[in-house]
């Protein structure tokens, strides 16, 4: 992202951009930079936007291949086309297009093995967003609360993280919420954080699934209860309780390729410093209880879709069954 930074700063553009990742927020930030950079101000006469997979390259090619009128910019924006992962033409085509245009590129995922990436990154620049790193995310909530004039601790920053996550927009709105919560106060605290945060579901589940994982069973099940008190989704729990012991798994697997952490998170979908958080709970489980569970977890899924089980109960039994 310090290249696109630069480029930005500067008003100096390669011609071709691909941003791509899970990181919804960076991905639609620094797609309002580059447009807003590469317009300059002028209006849209220049400016073409096509999405989905349904994209017509021809159409993209020919737009691409008009000269701009009053302008030395011809902007072309394409997102969700799925075109780094499947055949096109539009690689070759791109060769001939003239300097004058600009692509940009947005995808949430990619095939590197795929002709237009390798010719992208052989012609334009590729940034992955997936999430910003631990200090990075410390960084941006610092900058959200003083760009409203308030001050908060590293150490509180670290609490709220751990408490609503690692979504970008999520973090946003959170922190403009705690500044406003706030009102003459200067500095927000823990106290304010747990007045007005709310934690997101899923570090809910991480939290009960850290109680089976201690043999705290009465602990897990007030949790699982709280969850259905408050109207939550037996199948959405599920959901993501298979969804983390699914990510447990693949941390096992990849721990024992010896895969590097950076490669790992990125394989997984989550932050490289999550890692460490999963990686504690880790040392409960071997992969083969880890695939026994997913075994569960599965067959309660299979039978509270069907209707052979009740899903608050199936979540129950499968909870109880986790500290066998």
């Amino acid at each position: 992202m310090k290249t696109i930074r630069e480029d930005i700063k500067n008003n100096n553009y390669k011609n071709i951009y691909l941003l791509y990742g899970s990181d919804d927020y960076m991905k639609n930030l620094y797609k309002k930079k580059l447009k807003d950079g590469l317009l300059n101000g002028a209006d849209e006469m220049n400016y073409s936007y096509y999405a989905g997979d349904k994209v017509d390259v021809e159409q993209i090619v020919s737009i691409a291949n008009t000269m701009p009128f009053f302008s030395d910019k011809r902007i072309v924006f394409i997102e969700d086309s799925n075109l780094f992962k499947e055949a096109s033409d539009l690689a070759d085509s791109l060769k001939e297009i003239p300097d004058t245009t600009f692509f940009v590129f947005v995808e949430n995922a990619i095939d590197k093995r795929n002709k237009l990436y390798k010719y992208v990154s052989k012609n334009g620049y590729i940034v992955e967003m997936n999430g910003l790193t631990e200090t990075e995310l410390m960084a941006f909530v610092q900058s959200e609360i003083k760009k409203n004039g308030k001050q908060i601790s590293n150490l509180d920053i670290s609490y709220l993280l751990g408490k609503i996550g690692y979504d970008m927009n999520v973090i946003h709105n959170e922190c403009e919420k705690l500044c406003f919560y706030v009102g003459d106060l200067e500095v927000v605290t823990k106290k304010e954080i747990d007045e007005i945060c709310i934690a997101t579901l899923e570090n809910k589940i991480f939290d009960m699934l850290d109680c089976i994982a201690s043999g705290k069973k009465d602990r897990a099940l007030i949790l699982y209860n709280n969850l259905i008190a408050l109207k939550e989704s037996p199948i959405k729990i599920l959901s993501l309780i298979t969804r983390h012991y699914n990510i447990l798994y693949k941390i096992s697997l990849g721990n024992s390729a010896r895969v590097d952490s950076s490669t790992m998170a990125s394989n997984i979908g989550i932050p490289p410093f999550a890692l460490k958080k999963y990686g504690y709970q880790l040392q409960k489980f071997n992969k083969d209880r880890l695939h026994r569970i997913l075994q569960d977890c599965l067959e309660i899924e299979e039978k509270s879709k069907s209707g052979r089980i009740d899903p608050q109960i199936g979540v129950e039994m499968l909870i109880v069954k986790l500290f066998g």
